[in-house]
């Protein structure tokens, strides 16, 4: 693509329309809210309507764009009238058949917008509209026919557009559903099943849940460095070659310590390049036991960077030591970061 792609909103328009993408009202996100309902899939959002209070008249949820034009202005416009903001939402996927299955990430989404535009709307006055780019409302998701699966292709090779064009800014929603809130949730949740072929209640334990942070997840990560070429001043753009440093950190990243020296030495580039690492490890890793694991990295002579999130994994104090032991070895080691909120170590029988 020319490198007008991220000024001139034509790009964008024309990209939207190809990969048919539509952008979701803000309006419909707090209508879910209200309603204490969960974000639909986008082939059910399609259909989904809600009663717009300023325009006093319903309004469909989605927008495609056929319904945008670019003014003269080089500015994406409602067809209608009134101000347009365009938003695209970085976030987490919290299971594999549905990104927020407690609605957390809505409700703190349509919290922090509330705040961000009633501020705009109070300096600016007059009504405006806020459309969204939230994958799982406006992409087709599984199971995809023909046609959508070509429209969704067409998305995935230029999702930069999405959050690097000018046109746009981005929100991050980097927090996970606290474990507080993960005690409640229903009996069933509304999600596409391979056994019946449709949309429909599955138990909630169907779910496949994934907890890794926000910062350590592939799209995540890319997202933040798309969305750094115009948000230098919060977010500096990392080279290519730290980049794909820090790809072995996300293959890795989930991984319990049983696993880290057959994963590390299978890396790319294997053990001896390996610069940066994180993981966390899991509860049975401790106990009574050692970090043989890790003493293994010893031989790792170009680590230069480790994280260890180690929050709730009831540590013992012999394990701590052993810990201590080995990174004292690592001579080096420039980074390290242990992260132990809500930690207690477990000193086991005295």
């Amino acid at each position: 693509m020319e490198e007008t792609t991220l000024t001139k909103t034509k790009y964008l328009h024309r990209f939207l329309a190809d990969a048919d993408i539509r952008l979701v009202r803000f309006g419909f996100l707090q209508a879910l809210v209200r309603e204490g309902r969960l974000w639909p899939r986008r082939q059910e959002a399609e259909h989904e309507t809600f009663w717009c209070h300023w325009r006093q008249e319903s309004l469909s949820a989605l927008v495609a764009a056929d319904d945008l034009c670019v003014g003269r202005d080089n500015e994406i416009h409602l067809r209608a009238k009134g101000g347009l903001f365009i938003v695209s939402v970085s976030h987490c996927w919290e299971a594999q058949q549905h990104p927020d299955p407690w609605g957390f990430q809505l409700k703190s989404l349509v919290s922090r917008l509330d705040a961000e535009f009633g501020t705009i709307h109070n300096r600016i006055g007059g009504h405006y509209e806020i459309l969204l780019f939230v994958d799982f409302i406006c992409l087709p998701q599984y199971l995809r026919t023909e046609p959508e699966q070509e429209c969704f292709k067409c998305a995935m090779n230029s999702m930069h557009l999405l959050y690097a064009h000018e046109a746009l800014s981005v929100r991050r929603l980097e927090e996970l559903t606290p474990e507080s809130m993960k005690r409640f949730h229903p009996s069933t949740i509304d999600i596409y099943s391979d056994d019946t072929k449709r949309l429909g209640p599955q138990p909630f334990e169907q779910l496949i849940l994934n907890t890794t942070p926000y910062e350590q997840r592939g799209w995540c990560v890319a997202e933040t460095q798309w969305m750094a070429t115009h948000h230098m001043d919060k977010y500096a753009p990392m080279i290519p070659e730290r980049f794909r440093e820090r790809e072995k950190i996300f293959t890795l990243a989930a991984l319990s310590i049983k696993k880290v020296w057959k994963a590390a030495t299978s890396a790319p580039g294997g053990l001896l390049q390996l610069q940066a690492f994180a993981m966390t490890p899991d509860r049975s890793c401790w106990g009574d036991g050692t970090v043989t694991a890790l003493r293994e990295f010893q031989a790792c002579r170009s680590l230069r960077e480790l994280t260890l999130r180690l929050s709730g994994n009831g540590i013992t104090a012999k394990a701590a030591k052993e810990l201590v032991a080995y990174l004292s070895r690592c001579d080096r080691l420039a980074s390290l970061d242990l992260i132990l909120v809500g930690e207690t170590l477990n000193h086991g029988p005295r």
